[in-house]
This record gives C-alpha cells, structure tokens and sequence, in this order.
C-alpha cells in the first residue's frame, strides 16, 4: 500500500482510509488481552455493535509506503498499534503498546498483562501528526515505569509497578459533543482490551478524564472518577514538581543561581511549573503557547511576561482554521505572534533555562542553535521526547548540545512523577511523606546525570541504558512481552 499523505483531520485521512477499506471487519467482540497467554497475537479486524471499527497493527509496515518506514523509528519494536475510528461520529484513534508487563495488582486477575500512559485528544491533528504523537509518547513510557520502579526499589518500597509503556490519543471534531463522542468511543475500546489503563493528558482536563474513567473505571487512574485504588491523585502537579526539583539541582550543580527561564506550553503541568519559578524567585523571560486564552491567563497573573503564539503549534494541534483565529485574536491582543519556538526564543535572548511543557520534540536542530547562539545552560521541562530526532535518533541533538555544554536531563526519568502520583494508592506508597522522599530521588538522578555529563556522555544514553538492562531482564524472564532496547 502506498500512503496518500493526510490534509485535514486525521478522521478524515485517506491513509486511515486505505488501511480499514482494506479489511473484512468481523461483528463480534474485542477479546480482553489483558488475560491472553500472548497479546502479541493481537485480534481480527472487529466491527463493535456501536459503529466502532478496530484494527490490530503489528507492524509499522502496514502502514503503507513511505509512512511505515518514517515512523519504525518511533515503533521501536513495539508489541502493536490499536486504531479505531467512527465513521458517523467523525472521529478516529489509536492505542500504541510498545510492551506490557504481568501486574500483581490487576483488576483482571493477578498476572494480567499491562502497559499504561495517557490519552491525548485533538479536534484537528493530521493523522500522520497524530501516529507519530502516540509511538513517540508510547515508547517513551517505557522506561519511564522502569525509573520508576528503580527508584522504588531504591526505597525498598515493597511493591513496584510492574507496568509496561503505551499511549492513547483521539481525534475529534470540533464541537465539545464532538469530543464526547471520541471520549466514548476509545473508553469502549479501552475497557473491552484490558490491556492498556490510561491517564490524564494533553487537552484531557479533569472534567473529560472523570467521564473517560466512569466509562471504563478499571482502564483509568488519575481520576476520581475511576475504581477504588485507580483513583490514584491528579498527576500535573506531581509531575511540575519532580521537574521543578530537578531544576534546582541544576542551577546548584552547573549555573549558580536563579537564572531567567523560558516556558513552553501553559496546560496543566506549565501552569504549575511557572507559579514554583515565580514563587522561588526565578525571572520568567518569555511563555510560548498554542492558545490565546492561555497566553491572556498569563498575561492577567504575570504582566510584563514576554509572551508568544506559536503558529505552528496551534496549527499542529487544532487544524489551520483555529490556527487563523488564534492568530487573529493574539494580534488583537497585542500578543506577539511567530511561527515557532525558535522565533520566540530569538525574541528572549537573556534565556539560560528552556522549561518545554507541552508537545513532544520541541528541541529542533534550529532550537538547539538558537539555545547555543542565546548561550542557554540547560533544557528541563516535562515534555516527552523532548529533543527531536535526526535520521530517526535524538543523539546528534544531544551530542551537539553537550558539546557546546547545554545540559538535557533523560525527560523519562525526570518527568516520571506524575506517572506515579496516579498509581499512589495502587502500590500504596504514602501521598505525603512516600511521595516526597521519590521526589527528592529526582534530584539525584539528576545529579548523577550531571555526572555523566561531565564524563562527556550524554544523559539520555546514560539513563536510558538504565531502564534497557531492567526492561530487557523482564523481556527474558517472560515477566514483560514488547519491544526490546539496545544496550
């Protein structure tokens, strides 16, 4: 098959199209492969009694040419794709498993087969955008859960996560009974497979991941809307401060002192992260954002913030209809518009710390330059996947950033508390005190990062090597089923 590259939204997309026309979809019901022997042999293409038509995708090359080969980088020998889409209800989806693990815990029963992340949800994302979204996001879990347990076990904390990485992401139309229907269609998809418990994430606000969890209150945590010990606690706040944490360290160890950061991205997790710089006394040099709406909350607590519509991004995430209206009402505004992060930081020459807090890959090959020119000493955010990928790797973006002595810390390993604030009651760690001891560990794994950084390695090899030894031990010991690391 060859891919027909997507124009408007990715319910739209002939790519998405070609691959489900392709099919002879069977009305039955999805099997729970949260209890399957092996989940890697996935289903038949399923036609749900709601409408919903689901696809198992086991390899990238079924993707079509050349989409399947621009994105095997991302797959990193994932155990599989799960699309579904609603013709009627204009909307389509996608849970990537990149590998799940055998759970204690499971609602399922012990021994049931895990992967959790979050789930995303767009109204104008292409479909190409949004597959790259979730295997990138998906595979960044991973070892997220890996540092996670390392850092339980550290703590001699009795009981870990067991979990595997994925992510889930939707796109809908563009009114808000639109992205009701999305949200009910991947929870029914999400509850009938077991495998894949999501979370709160981009554009899911407390209110969406209440009615997610309702629908699905054994595939959800982070919400008080889900079962019992599902509920965990709301993870932006946790995740802001474990990432806050690691900032300090960096400014002790390598800078000195409170030096100017620029945000990127004012959702849930950059709202938090720029009141703990305000609080502690850093200067803010600058805030870019997709939304005008944001930018003018911002603007109403901290006047005198240079602030930013990225154009690009607002196109990126909601089509370029509403990227034209929040152009034209962040000029009415009197908010500065450019076409992307690197034109903002441009703009805020005094920045030494980036804080990207939104999408993945925001670390270009043109930021990295501006970050050098600006003379910038580190990037620290909570955005996955921060540095962008050349050739389908981000090392040249690291190895370039560490030669000219910008310090990037593994974003799995330091952004991973949030991830755990949602299953705080699932591996009964204490909220207060439990909590604050894994927050502290941040601090010194950024420490040790540093370290390495000093040693001229960079601290995405260095961490990420970690968390490959741990997943590929439980790959062998038949605990884990999914992608295997390099090491």
């Amino acid at each position: 098959m060859t891919s027909n590259i997507s124009v408007g939204p990715a319910y739209g997309s002939p790519l998405l199209h070609e691959l489900f026309s392709g099919h002879q979809f069977h009305a039955t019901a999805l099997p729970n492969m949260a209890t399957m022997s092996n989940p890697a042999n996935g289903f038949l293409p399923t036609h749900l009694p709601s409408g919903t038509d689901v696809l198992w995708i086991s390899d990238p090359a079924r993707l079509g040419v050349p989409f399947g080969a621009q994105v095997t980088p991302l797959w990193q020998q994932g155990l599989g794709l799960v699309l579904f889409r609603h013709e009627a209800n204009n909307c389509m989806g996608a849970i990537f498993i990149h590998g799940a693990m055998k759970t204690p815990w499971s609602a399922y029963g012990t021994g049931s087969w895990h992967a959790l992340g979050g789930i995303m949800a767009f109204s104008g994302l292409s479909f190409e955008k949004a597959i790259e979204m979730v295997l990138g996001k998906g595979y960044a879990m991973t070892p997220k859960w890996r540092f996670i347990d390392l850092s339980l076990s550290a703590a001699e904390h009795p009981t870990l996560t067991h979990l595997g990485g994925g992510k889930a992401i939707i796109v809908h139309g563009s009114t808000e009974d639109d992205k009701r229907k999305a949200v009910a269609v991947s929870a029914e998809v999400t509850d009938a497979l077991g495998i894949y418990i999501s979370g709160p994430d981009q554009n899911m606000d407390t209110e969406w991941c209440r009615e997610f969890a309702r629908l699905a209150p054994r595939n959800f945590v982070g919400s008080d809307g889900a079962e019992g010990k599902y509920r965990g606690m709301k993870p932006s706040k946790h995740t802001a401060r474990g990432v806050f944490r690691g900032i300090k360290v960096v400014c002790e160890e390598l800078i000195g002192n409170r030096p100017p950061i620029f945000f990127e991205g004012y959702g849930g997790v950059g709202k938090v992260m720029v009141a703990l710089a305000v609080e502690n006394g850093f200067p803010v040099s600058g805030l870019a954002e997709a939304e005008v709406d944001r930018l003018l909350g911002v603007q109403r607590t901290l006047p005198g913030v240079p602030l930013f519509l990225n154009a690009r991004a607002a196109e990126e995430n909601f089509g370029r209809e509403r990227r034209d209206q929040e152009v034209a009402r962040a000029r009415q505004d009197g908010i500065t518009v450019v076409e992307n992060l690197e034109e903002a930081l441009q703009a805020a020459p005094t920045t030494v710390i980036l804080s990207p807090n939104a999408g993945p890959h925001p670390i270009s090959m043109g930021v990295a330059t501006r970050l050098i020119a600006n003379r910038a000493r580190a990037v620290v955010g909570a955005a996955n996947n921060m540095l962008d990928l050349v050739n389908g790797s981000s090392d040249p973006i690291a190895q370039m950033l560490l030669k000219e002595n910008v310090f990037v810390p593994n974003d799995s390993r330091i952004n991973r508390i949030g991830a755990l604030a949602c299953m705080v009651d699932m591996v009964e760690l204490d909220r207060a005190v439990g909590l604050a001891l894994q927050i502290r560990q941040v601090g010194e794994d950024v420490r040790e990062e540093i370290g390495a950084y000093r040693r001229g390695t960079t601290p995405q090899s260095h961490s990420d090597h970690l968390a490959a030894l741990e997943w590929n031990q439980a790959l062998d010991s038949g605990r884990a089923i999914g992608g295997r690391f390099p090491v």
